[in-house]
């Protein structure tokens, strides 16, 4: 098996001036928006990736790393974005993903 990417940008609109504050009148003290990035394969219940990301900007962006498997072809993924802080606010996508033969894959691109 060999390691594979998805490289994840999340933008967000709508921001407010208190910046990445949630609404959290039950805590104490304030409280940062955090996101959980869950990277799953579409059929299955196999967690291949997951990291805790916070927007603090307008965007960020976010490499989710997981191990693929040494077949290569297509392969259907899904992407969850889960909130910490809000309950209901989370959002799904299935990505369709071609998984390449580590020998013919192209150098990867420095940011």
């Amino acid at each position: 098996a060999e390691e594979g990417e998805v490289v994840v940008r999340i933008y967000q609109d709508n921001r407010r001036k208190r910046g990445s504050k949630a609404f959290t009148p039950k805590l104490t003290r304030p409280k940062d928006e955090g996101w959980w990035l869950v990277l799953g394969w579409e059929e299955g219940d196999e967690l291949l990736a997951l990291k805790r990301i916070a927007v603090r900007r307008q965007q960020t962006s976010a490499t989710l790393s997981f191990l693929a498997p040494e077949q290569p072809g297509p392969a259907a993924l899904r992407l969850m974005v889960v909130s910490d802080c809000y309950l209901g606010l989370d959002a799904a996508t299935s990505l369709q993903v071609a998984l390449l033969d580590p020998a013919k894959a192209p150098a990867p691109k420095e940011a």
